[in-house]
């Protein structure tokens, strides 16, 4: 048994039974791997924990580390195909792509079976490869971020494409969930690590502390008559932010209502929220900003109070839902869920673009910052003119990876200094981002670009950036 600290997560891995049915036991390690994967810093660098709720269903929900630039792909099924594929064969949750995904056909798919009482988890898969004509290189029984899995590693041909696929099944409950990893089989390598960083951090989800904990809400106190919904959900979010910050649940606990502390000890809320607390989860910037809400908030006597909505933040999205008892004169909580997402424009703050002088002068700043580095070969200041999204996914080395072309063949674009940009289409907001394209021209080349900006504060940053030459 090996117990290692990945990610800010203790992963055991108990290989009980490693089957390897064709190739070198090194090169199979190699291709999924458990050891050595990444650095807490490069976790916080290169990762987001998503929260997946497909279909809004709480018994379908997890938690998984997914690279903060890789792709959704939406996933659409009505209410009635979604019963229909639950029913007779397995339900997509959700489908991740890598960048290149057009070339290497990476992604990561999560699939659930639902499944009988008492299923054995080794039987099932058993079926499921002889069902689906499988022909395992290798499979292993594990414990990763503990819950037990079977482990599969395999070949499949579509069309003249070769392809290796991952899937780890792991069943909770009613239903067994799917981590399937793939790529072109000559890409696979390459994503080995980030297919494994899915595949051992994947967590089902609880449906918020009344299902974890069992039990319901019972108001019998007194009524409020008034009450600050955004100091309210502020002091919860603070209080919970240092909980997760310090790993020591026990004045969040506290301000807990006395039927949530009948249900729960301060252990289980902190276990409840563990990959908060593994993947470092820093939620203490909603400190200062204001929740948006669903709906507005409404006092039922002697019943609870439930908020619901956002925090917008420049580096993540945190979706609250909130249930709250009088009691003792004052709001206390009686049951929470949290889920954290990429950076979304608030929906209420109407976001124009700036005037055409202001936005001449924005890109003119990108464009001439851009060119000294390089001239210098240094992408530093460059660098430190991006959104703090964007930084926390690159490197000035990688921006200059970028431009490596323009550096090898010598091209100047400080010749653009005092020139104004052409622009191909008015400068627009998309997904709360500044969208500005177009081009210059000079004597011996025309320059093309297109820049996107993400407003942090009052100031646009820069969030993306495609500049090439003719």
């Amino acid at each position: 048994m090996t117990l290692r600290k990945w990610a800010g997560m203790s992963i055991i891995s108990v290989l009980l039974c490693v089957n390897v049915f064709a190739g070198n036991e090194t090169d199979i390690e190699a291709l999924w791997p458990t050891r050595d994967l990444f650095s807490p810093q490069q976790i916080a660098k290169v990762f987001y924990n998503m929260s997946f709720r497909p279909y809004e269903r709480e018994d379908l929900s997890f938690t998984m580390l997914i690279p903060k630039d890789w792709k959704s792909v939406p996933i659409k099924l009505s209410e009635k195909q979604m019963k229909q594929e639950e029913n007779s064969s397995l339900l997509p949750l959700c489908e991740i792509r890598a960048p290149d995904w057009n070339i290497s056909s990476a992604k990561i798919e999560v699939h659930s079976a639902k499944v009988s009482p008492g299923v054995v988890l080794k039987h099932w898969v058993d079926l499921y490869v002889k069902g689906n004509h499988l022909h395992p290189i290798a499979r292993r029984q594990a414990t990763f971020s503990g819950r037990k899995v079977e482990d599969l590693l395999y070949r499949g041909q579509v069309g003249k494409k070769s392809f290796l696929a991952r899937s780890t099944f792991s069943c909770h409950g009613s239903h067994i969930f799917i981590v399937t990893c793939s790529s072109l089989g000559q890409r696979f390598m390459k994503y080995a690590k980030v297919f494994s960083a899915g595949a051992i951090s994947f967590r089902p989800r609880k449906a918020g502390l009344k299902t974890c904990f069992g039990g319901g809400s019972d108001s019998r106190g007194k009524t409020a008559t008034q009450f600050n919904a955004t100091s309210l959900v502020n002091n919860t979010m603070e209080l919970f932010a240092q909980a997760i910050h310090s790993n020591d649940f026990a004045k969040f606990y506290d301000n807990c209502a006395s039927s949530l502390r009948k249900r729960a000890t301060a252990k289980d809320i902190a276990r409840a929220f563990s990959s908060f607390v593994d993947n470092r989860v820093d939620l203490l910037f909603t400190k200062g900003l204001k929740p948006v809400f669903e709906a507005k908030p409404i006092i039922s006597t002697n019943n609870p109070l439930r908020l619901k909505g956002k925090y917008y933040g420049t580096s993540m999205t945190v979706k609250f839902d909130l249930t709250y008892e009088y009691e003792d004169s004052k709001w206390r909580l009686s049951d929470i869920s949290i889920r954290t997402g990429p950076p979304e424009a608030p929906p209420e703050v109407k976001i124009l673009p700036p005037g055409k002088k202001d936005v001449i002068r924005l890109v003119n700043s990108t464009m001439m910052i851009l060119a000294q580095c390089i001239n210098k070969n240094d992408f530093e200041a460059l660098y430190n003119t991006i959104a703090t999204v964007w930084k926390r996914q690159t490197t000035k080395d990688k921006l200059g990876d970028i431009f490596s072309s323009f550096i090898e063949k010598n091209i100047d674009l400080s010749t653009l200094e005092g020139k104004k940009p052409v622009f191909e289409k008015e400068p627009r907001i998309e997904q709360g981002k500044l969208i500005v394209k177009g081009y210059y021209t000079s004597e011996k080349m025309k320059t093309y670009f297109k820049l996107s900006y993400w407003m942090e504060g009052k100031n646009w940053r820069l969030m993306g950036i495609d500049v090439h030459t003719r």
